[in-house]
């Protein structure tokens, strides 16, 4: 995430003229936490949530076609509204699009995906990251811990409405219209709780 090297290290006038400045490219709920400085090991919840909306962004643009780089990178002009991106679907497509039901679409391809991958075996071990980055220096020395990379995995899950193996729960499922795939999970045998 560019944010943690490229913005959070700066001082905190400069982080508030990139929020007013209109680059910060998260919803208004999320400047208290760029505001806040850089995250501790210890914010695992917030940057769960940062998290789970940049995978619902990178989906977007993976299914629009919206560059990385306007949807979500920095010192671009970025294409971060929902309303905007869904404004130009409309514009694009004829069929009528508001934020909501583009977030929805987001939210179902991302369990899709997760319910794909689970069915071809991955699992929450596969949910891992390269020692190096427990290593690293510069600003983000420190913002990574070993320690709390499991509360990290499990709020992101809860976030997302998996349980604590990375599953996409029955209800989560069912809310994107993914019955299909609770149905075939079910008598797999993947879901039996």
């Amino acid at each position: 995430n560019a944010i943690y090297s490229g913005i959070f290290p700066l001082p905190k006038e400069e982080r508030q003229a990139y929020i007013r400045d209109g680059w910060f490219p998260y919803p208004k709920e999320f400047e208290e936490y760029l505001l806040a400085g850089p995250f501790t090991p210890e914010d695992y919840e917030a940057d769960a949530l940062m998290t789970a909306y940049d995978m619902d962004q990178y989906t977007l643009a993976d299914a629009t076609g919206i560059c990385y780089y306007w949807m979500m990178f920095w010192r671009y002009p970025v294409v971060n509204s929902r309303t905007l991106i869904a404004d130009l679907l409309t514009t694009a497509t004829g069929i009528d699009i508001n934020e909501a039901k583009l977030t929805k679409i987001a939210k179902r391809i991302v369990n899709l995906t997760r319910a794909h991958n689970v069915r071809v075996g991955l699992t929450r071990k596969d949910d891992c990251v390269p020692g190096k980055v427990f290593k690293m220096t510069g600003p983000t020395q420190g913002q990574f811990d070993p320690r709390f990379l499991d509360k990290r995995i499990n709020a992101y899950y809860e976030t997302k409405g998996w349980n604590s193996d990375g599953i996409p729960t029955r209800e989560t499922l069912d809310e994107f219209g993914l019955d299909y795939v609770r149905r075939d999970f079910e008598q797999r045998g993947i879901l039996t709780d």
